[in-house]
């Protein structure tokens, strides 16, 4: 009986524990900055800042006539990838930034 006890005991402490875990669900001390950060890694002037930095890199590479060393050529590379990557999801949220059907 002595175990049945613990066992119902556990239980209900467990029951208690988890509905405190599941109540915090908004309100942290890091959700402005993070949509801070969000904003300005989707807006117009991440998007225009993306095709700058491809330009530029895809210039240098271009105009380089291969005298690169593996390095820069390494941090070209990774510049172009960002700005691409940066850019579509800009130019993605520029364009169908519109809701859709409300259900």
């Amino acid at each position: 009986m002595n175990k049945k006890n613990n066992v119902i005991i556990l239980i209900g402490m467990l029951v208690f524990v988890s509905t405190q875990a599941f109540a915090a669900t908004s309100g942290a001390p890091w959700d402005g900055p993070i949509d801070t950060l969000v904003g300005w890694l989707t807006g117009k002037l991440a998007l225009g800042l993306s095709v700058v930095a491809l330009v530029v890199a895809g210039s240098k590479a271009l105009f380089s006539g291969g005298e690169l060393s593996g390095f820069a050529k390494t941090l070209i590379l990774v510049v172009i990838g960002a700005s691409t990557i940066v850019g579509a999801v800009a130019l993605f949220n520029l364009l169908f930034s519109g809701q859709g059907a409300l259900v």
